[in-house]
């Protein structure tokens, strides 16, 4: 069970923020200028989703602090009901809408 405290969480969810700031400065970049896919911004980009899909995976063992009682909650099933229900609220899947309507 990882500690969302602990300096190494942090320290990949401030790479994490790089790479979302890396993903929102390229993304309109290669589709308003470029005709094809560049080969290395192609395996880039797919780097970058597996650091996305990795630390969705990761969400499932993070300890979280809860907020009515203070306490530290380690336990699997918690844990993973809280991650599939902040996942599912309206402000997080409404995000969905956009790339459900394009077909992606």
């Amino acid at each position: 069970m990882l500690n969302s405290r602990y300096y190494c969480h942090r320290a990949w969810e401030m790479l994490l923020v790089l790479l979302v700031v890396y993903s929102a400065w390229i993304c309109p970049f290669e589709f308003a200028f470029l005709t094809y896919k560049q080969d290395a911004l192609f395996i880039v980009d797919h780097i970058v989703n597996g650091f996305f899909a990795v630390d969705i995976i990761l969400t499932f063992f993070v300890a979280y602090v809860d907020r009515r009682t203070y306490l530290l909650i380690d336990d699997h099933k918690k844990i993973a009901i809280r991650s599939v229900t902040q996942s599912l609220s309206p402000t997080s899947s409404s995000s969905l809408v956009a790339f459900t309507s394009y077909g992606w």
